[in-house]
């Protein structure tokens, strides 16, 4: 973990912005509502919705 394995050189430095930590803070959580009563579905829809956050989309769990 943490080699390197590349270099780039840029045209205009100055042009890059830098990222900055995340300062605020995240929404209260609630209870999801289940898609369906089916166990299988409910995994599928749960799994789908953990991997829009981790991809970095707004999960808003009481809208469908």
């Amino acid at each position: 973990a943490g080699d390197l394995i590349a270099r780039l050189d840029l045209d205009d430095p100055s042009a890059v912005k830098r990222a900055e930590p995340f300062e605020g803070s995240f929404p209260e959580m609630t209870l999801p509502i289940a898609a369906s009563g089916q166990v299988h579905k409910r995994c599928a829809a749960s799994l789908n919705a953990a991997r829009m956050v981790l991809a970095g989309y707004d999960h808003a769990a009481n809208k469908v």
